[in-house]
C-alpha cells in the first residue's frame, strides 16, 4: 500500500502512526517559521536599529541642528 505498508489488520495503529508524524512535521514547520521571523527581525530586537517614535525623531533633529547653529561663525 502507499500508507507506508500498513495492514488492513492494523489500520487503527497506521493512521496513529500517520496522525503522528503529520502533528509532528506541523510543529517543525512552525518552528522553523518562528526561527526564520525571529531571525529576519533579530536587529529590531537586538536593538541596533534605533526605535524612535516620530516625536522623537523630530526633536533629535532639533537638537542637532541647534547644535549646529551654536558653533556657526557670524561675522558682522
Amino acid at each position: 500500500m502507499l500508507g507506508g505498508g500498513c495492514e488492513v489488520r492494523g489500520s487503527n495503529d497506521c493512521h496513529q502512526a500517520r496522525e503522528t508524524q503529520i502533528c509532528r512535521l506541523g510543529w517543525l514547520l512552525l518552528m522553523m517559521w518562528l526561527c526564520m521571523i525571529i531571525y529576519m527581525t533579530k536587529e529590531m530586537w537586538c536593538g541596533s536599529i534605533p526605535m524612535e517614535t516620530p516625536r522623537e525623531e523630530k526633536q533629535s533633529t532639533q537638537r542637532s541642528s541647534t547644535k549646529y547653529n551654536n558653533h556657526r561663525v557670524i561675522e558682522v
